[in-house]
């Protein structure tokens, strides 16, 4: 079973040019090839911004269980600001 990601993507404009958008996307996910002795995944970021991204390790660890329940309130949370 695959392990859903929670993806947020920010715009944000530019102080000195009101017309200027930049997009940041930013990924959440659990790396499930990676356990630790309590059952749990590392969480990693994958931060996109201007065509580059990069991936990093947050240093948090979460059971896969408890990961799916952590995004469907993220995702409950996004459709209300939407």
């Amino acid at each position: 079973m695959r392990i859903p990601s929670y993806t947020i993507d920010l715009l944000i404009l530019s102080h000195n040019n009101l017309k200027h958008l930049t997009m940041i996307k930013l990924i959440f996910y659990l790396k499930s090839d990676k356990v630790n002795k309590a059952e749990q995944h590392p969480i990693y970021l994958k931060l996109t911004y201007k065509g580059k991204s990069t991936t990093l390790s947050t240093s948090k660890s979460l059971s896969k269980e408890r990961w799916k329940s952590v995004c469907k309130v993220f995702f409950f949370i996004h459709l209300m600001f939407v």
